[in-house]
């Protein structure tokens, strides 16, 4: 969709922090490429929630808001 990048700094929990820098260790990708395929996945899912709510398939609240750890 997008091709230009732009680079953004952001706080995120410590215990976040932890989590993306084992995945750096066990799969050797660097922790910016983890979060972009996290965000393109995240967006993608909410994408497709907003379709199938605009299209009369399902309801908001069949999608919860957050999901537990």
């Amino acid at each position: 969709m997008w091709t230009k990048e732009k680079e953004v700094k952001v706080k995120i929990p410590v215990g976040h922090h932890v989590k993306l820098h084992s995945v750096k260790v066990l799969t050797g990708k660097p922790i910016s490429e983890a979060v972009s395929e996290a965000l393109d996945l995240y967006f993608a899912a909410h994408s497709l929630e907003h379709a199938l709510v605009d299209a009369g398939f399902a309801a908001e609240s069949d999608f919860p808001s957050e999901r537990p750890e």
